[in-house]
């Protein structure tokens, strides 16, 4: 009980102390990081700058665009690879495998599946973009069912993401749950294709060809009308086909059917011309593929810095593309590999109403917020316990002492009367001396001590008065 005297006597100290210490473990507990660390393949490291920046002739890419955003935020984006070869795992088993080194990656929702106890540990800050599977076939090509693709010679490119027996070649492994190779994994099962019953031509390293002998070529991106660039896993040369009318872009006449079959994957509409308008590319309308990409995250990442994430990702992907409307994304209305972040919703749905971020950065206005969350307790509740406790406390003492002050004062009014029985009042005296003598209180201290003792000495007075009398 002695503590709680001190804390009645020195509240105030005590107070602005643990104020402070809590402060101090909030700056170095807490504090945002002004470093945040995405990540990505090999090859993009080829991108780069000495300093980590996205060189300018690929500031088209969107994570030169979430850099941008992020510095703009006070935050710095590093990216991170895995072994500095091209025969690496995908970036979301990259997050996966280090949650404490990589706070987020961007990847595709493919359908792969995770046990419970990976699902729990990370969470999606929303679908960005979905990105369109696009298939390839040259002039005079009799493909029009899924069921045509039997027994074809089909390219595509794919890392052997670190396997000995990379998937679809014959005996090989099964498609990592991680990897792109879902799509054609399910895409392939779906239309009876396999490395046995047809030729399946994995052009990896290099990208995919009009040299290479091919009936369809089934590719994520578009190929590229120009050379050397870093990120292509088509050539040139199939740009230029299809416009020379040698390659078409290939629609399945049962599309719909291959959706409802895949219905983790959407149907994406291309129009005519949506790639290059001023050279009607590509040239007819097609429907296709289409995979969400999500921006991955551990659960435990700070909620700060998921506010500030998703206010770059909004600024990356909110505005119109060739494919998306303004404000499309980021969404969570896509099936998604891993749940909903919660913090990342509220803001996409709410915005950001925090008043702080007028006057602060993002990081400083994001502690200050945890901050006034972490002392509101101190001053709404521990504060106010310092010092209503200790007073409670006292003025219990207070009633239990005060109750032998009005007995004393009654015994006193009846000595003055004559009739009086001296022996009665000198028993109750006696009772109330030892009772005062055994008297416990839950806090005794200097007042109540002194209190006691001139309780006990006004009885002795008037014990002293009765042997007189």
């Amino acid at each position: 009980m002695k503590i709680i005297y001190l804390i009645r006597q020195y509240r105030h100290i005590c107070f602005w102390t643990l104020v402070i210490a809590v402060t101090i473990f909030a700056a170095i507990a807490s504090y945002p990081k002004t470093a945040v660390t995405m990540a990505v393949h090999t090859r993009f490291l080829k991108m780069l700058d000495k300093d980590g920046n996205v060189l300018p002739e690929f500031s088209y890419r969107e994570e030169a665009k979430i850099q941008k955003k992020l510095h703009e935020e006070g935050v710095e984006l590093l990216f991170s690879a895995q072994n500095g070869n091209e025969n690496e795992k995908s970036a979301l088993e990259y997050l996966v495998s280090n949650p404490k080194k990589i706070d987020f990656a961007i990847y595709g929702n493919y359908g792969g599946y995770f046990s419970d106890s990976i699902r729990e540990k990370f969470t999606s800050l929303g679908v960005v973009r979905t990105r369109p599977w696009y298939f390839f076939v040259k002039k005079g090509s009799n493909i029009r069912l899924l069921k045509d693709l039997k027994g074809k010679k089909i390219a595509f490119w794919t890392s052997p993401e670190g396997s000995t027996h990379p998937a679809f070649t014959p005996g090989g492994d099964k498609a990592s749950p991680y990897s792109s190779d879902q799509f054609l994994e399910k895409f392939f099962e779906l239309a009876g294709v396999t490395a046995e019953n047809s030729t399946l031509i994995n052009t990896w390293p290099k990208p995919i060809s009009l040299q290479q002998n091919w009936d369809v070529a089934i590719n994520p991106t578009p190929p590229p009308d120009k050379k050397n660039r870093l990120d292509d896993m088509m050539d040139v040369d199939i740009y230029q086909a299809v416009l020379d009318g040698n390659v078409k872009y290939l629609e399945f006449e049962d599309i719909e059917a291959i959706g409802k079959n895949l219905s983790e994957y959407k149907l994406v509409k291309i129009p005519k011309s949506l790639i290059d308008p001023a050279k009607n590319y590509p040239p007819e309308n097609f429907i296709t593929l289409g995979v969400t990409e999500s921006v991955f995250a551990p659960k435990n990442l700070d909620s700060s810095l998921v506010l500030i994430l998703s206010e770059a990702l909004r600024g990356v992907y909110d505005s119109p593309t060739k494919l998306a409307t303004k404000g499309e994304y980021p969404n969570f209305s896509s099936k998604q590999t891993f749940p909903t972040n919660k913090v990342a919703e509220k803001f996409y749905h709410d915005g950001d109403s925090s008043i702080l971020k007028k006057y602060f950065s993002p990081t400083l206005a994001a502690f200050i917020e945890k901050l006034i969350f972490i002392l509101a307790p101190l001053f709404l509740v521990i504060y106010p316990l310092m010092t209503l406790l200790p007073k409670a406390l006292s003025n219990y003492c207070q009633s239990k002492v005060t109750k032998y002050y009005k007995e004393i004062y009654s015994i006193e009014e009846i000595l003055k009367k004559d009739t009086c029985d001296h022996g009665v009042i000198q028993v109750r005296l006696d009772q109330l001396d030892k009772e005062l003598g055994d008297l416990k209180l839950p806090l005794i201290h200097d007042q109540f001590v002194q209190e006691i003792f001139i309780v006990r000495e006004h009885i002795e007075m008037i014990k002293r008065k009765l042997r007189f009398k």
